[in-house]
This record gives C-alpha cells, structure tokens and sequence, in this order.
C-alpha cells in the first residue's frame, strides 16, 4: 500500500514540475525570442525586427520610420530625430 502511495506522489511531483517548466519555457520565450531578428505580434504573426542606423535600436519593420536609401541597402530609423541626426552627420 506505501508503494502505491509513493508511486502517485512522485507522479504528481513529476506532473508539477513539468507544467510549471512548460509555463517558465513560454514566459522565457516571449521574453527572449530564439530568432532575434522576429518579433510576434498579438495575432501570432512574425514581423522582421530592423535596427536603427543611428542609435542601433531595434524595431518591427512596420513601424520603422520612412526609409531611405544609399546604394541599394535600404536605411531604417526608430523616430524621425534619428533620422534627422544621421542626415546631418
């Protein structure tokens, strides 16, 4: 009877620990996605991150402010005073 006992309290141990994984792995992959150039919006769409040329920050592509280019690499900035900088250097 104690062998019973045992067996389903280290099940239910082992159930306990595996869900609370499962709920830390998720929370750690919102957090910190494995493909750092993706980002998942509300609706489980990715979206391509673009870095800011001038201060290096990174932000969806959608949301990037008015690109331009220099030769054929397209150029991508967070806020319009970024883009203003980096014409003026």
């Amino acid at each position: 009877m104690f062998k019973i006992i045992f067996l389903i309290i280290v099940l239910l141990v082992f159930l306990f620990i595996y869900s609370a994984k499962k709920k830390i792995d998720a929370f750690l992959d919102n957090m910190f996605p494995k493909n750092s150039n993706r980002v998942h919006s509300a609706n489980n769409n990715e979206e391509e991150l673009v870095k800011c040329e001038n201060c290096g920050t990174y932000i969806p592509k959608s949301q990037a402010i008015k690109k331009i280019r220099i030769g054929k690499k397209p150029l991508y900035f967070c806020s319009e005073k970024c883009k203003k900088e980096y014409k003026g250097r």
